[in-house]
């Protein structure tokens, strides 16, 4: 039922009293393939990331409990568990956090279509140095990608701290943004039919 491409129309965060609003198109894509892989695509705000779902069994209408397992992530990891609930309501997905409710996000499925397609990348020829990992998503008409290095590797990944301006006070700005342009890359975009 997760399956397909989504968009993020409103994100709401109790702890600092902040509400976006994404009516206007521009919010973050969300592939979600029926395998567990998914990726997420927000290139405005550096907050990409690609990794696997894990949907625990429910019974009867409650919400859904799960996990974002994130393989690859342009954040730093805060120690936070990524446990969340979700809940369809046609063709909106509801999205909250379990542990205290911290926030609450609402998102629009864009394609009717379920089925999907996902690749893992495996390894890269030429080699680039540091290993990275990531995954690309076909939904629909739709196709993200999102590669990184992987968890525990180089500042953004191996760094835990609150967030990415965080880890450009603790490492310097310069030393950030050059690891983010050479080994993170996010794509998002459609798939033209012959």
């Amino acid at each position: 039922d997760y399956a397909g491409a989504w968009r993020l129309v409103r994100r709401e965060r109790q702890e600092a009293g902040t509400v976006e609003d994404f009516s206007d198109g521009n919010g973050p894509i969300r592939l979600q393939a029926a395998c567990g892989l998914y990726a997420e695509v927000a290139a405005a705000a550096q907050t990409s990331a690609a990794g696997c779902l894990e949907v625990s069994d429910t019974a009867g209408d409650k919400p859904t409990a799960i996990a974002r397992h994130r393989s690859v992530t342009f954040q730093p990891p805060t120690g936070e568990p990524p446990h969340t609930a979700l809940c369809l309501d046609g063709q909106l997905l509801l999205e909250s956090g379990i542990c205290g409710g911290r926030f609450r996000e609402t998102w629009a499925r864009i394609d009717p279509s379920q089925e999907s397609v996902a690749l893992e990348l495996v390894s890269e020829t030429p080699s680039r140095g540091a290993k990275r990992e990531g995954c690309w998503v076909f939904c629909g008409s739709h196709f993200a990608r999102v590669i990184g290095l992987a968890t525990g590797q180089g500042l953004v990944s191996g760094t835990c701290c609150g967030s990415l301006r965080q880890l450009q006070r603790l490492h310097g700005e310069g030393a950030v943004k050059a690891e983010l342009q050479t080994h993170y890359e996010a794509t998002f975009g459609s798939v033209a039919r012959p």
